[in-house]
């Protein structure tokens, strides 16, 4: 990535561990490292995100990712990394009232997220996947894929849409692909 993007910061949970290899290349690069914690707040090019987990450590980086919550373009947003169903549950139980029109599917679409009553909460519109094709894990599986259609969610995947842009302006947008 650093060597296809002008990377100034990264921003990680308090909790997340990154491998001393990253840490001298960020060095190297001048990147400064941000640390945040559940209720703070990031703001890039004037959009702020809240983060919502994790709250504490979970003794693993894919538990340790930063969830994030905005508002762009009309639409409620949520990113919830490589997160699990325990991580989920976590984030149902603080937030009760959550609900998100554009989810960021966690974990490529593993079977280790996506859980059925965390979609019900949430009742999204549409569900992002990164994934990359033909990956070695089987992501996203077919069974987060069945859960997904079954509650209606409009499905973009990265694998088979290519790179997915979300263009707005105010409060209307329209979601675009881009194979390459």
């Amino acid at each position: 990535m650093l060597e296809d993007f002008e990377v100034e910061k990264i921003i990680v949970s308090d909790y997340f561990k990154l491998p001393n290899e990253d840490l001298q290349q960020f060095k190297k690069h001048n990147i400064s490292i941000e640390q945040v914690n559940r209720d703070d707040s990031i703001v890039i090019q004037g959009q702020k995100f809240h983060v919502i987990a994790p709250n504490k450590n979970h003794y693993s980086n894919n538990e340790n990712s930063l969830v994030l919550y905005t508002e762009l373009g009309g639409n409620n947003w949520l990113f919830t990394g490589d997160i699990s169903k325990s991580q989920e549950k976590e984030i149902m139980d603080a937030y009760p009232n959550l609900r998100a029109d554009v989810l960021k599917v966690a974990h490529h679409g593993s079977n280790t997220s996506s859980d059925k009553g965390f979609l019900d909460q949430l009742k999204p519109d549409v569900g992002l996947i990164s994934v990359g094709e033909n990956n070695m894990y089987g992501h996203p599986t077919s069974e987060v894929l069945a859960d997904l259609k079954e509650k209606g969610i409009y499905i973009l995947r990265t694998d088979m849409d290519g790179a997915v842009q979300y263009r707005f302006n105010g409060r209307d947008g329209t979601f675009f692909t881009f194979l390459p």
